[in-house]
């Protein structure tokens, strides 16, 4: 038996719902996060395992030329672009965690905003977590904003 596993459901104000999974056991998929939107016009997908890379799909494209497509995140069109790798080769896996200590310092330093998550941030996500919890322990729906309050 695994404890380090969930998968739940989830309605959003906007009516959308969505499926969320994570778990320790997944054999093949070491330090793997992805997600994959899907909406009625089209698809996006992200793998931590391919971070230079975003999957796109647009249904309004021609029916003889629809498919997956592939966007290469890189170079100039990385916050980090501007860092002296060689044409056509991409952030590292290493690499990730220096810029996020440039990022740390740079606000620390300059008292700038950053992409640092704030106390609320963290609340409102450990808000979501409850709410699950209490959702499994009570069989029923349960509200984000119900969690909060109570």
């Amino acid at each position: 038996e695994v404890d380090d596993a969930v998968f739940f459901l989830a309605k959003f104000k906007n009516g959308i719902v969505g499926t969320f999974e994570a778990t320790r056991s997944a054999w093949g998929n070491k330090e793997a996060f992805s997600f994959e939107i899907n909406g009625s016009k089209g698809s996006i997908i992200f793998n931590s395992k391919q971070y230079n890379k975003l999957y796109f799909f647009d249904s309004k494209d021609h029916p003889r030329i629809q498919g997956m497509r592939t966007i290469y995140v890189g170079n100039t069109y990385h916050p980090y672009g501007e860092t002296p790798w060689p044409y056509g080769e991409v952030i590292g896996y290493t690499d990730l965690f220096v810029y996020q200590a440039y990022e740390i310092l740079r606000m620390l330093l300059t008292e700038q905003k950053g992409v640092i998550a704030t106390f609320n941030e963290a609340l409102q996500v450990q808000a979501v977590i409850d709410a699950v919890s209490k959702s499994k322990r009570e069989g029923r729906w349960v509200q984000v904003e119900e969690v909060l309050e109570g």
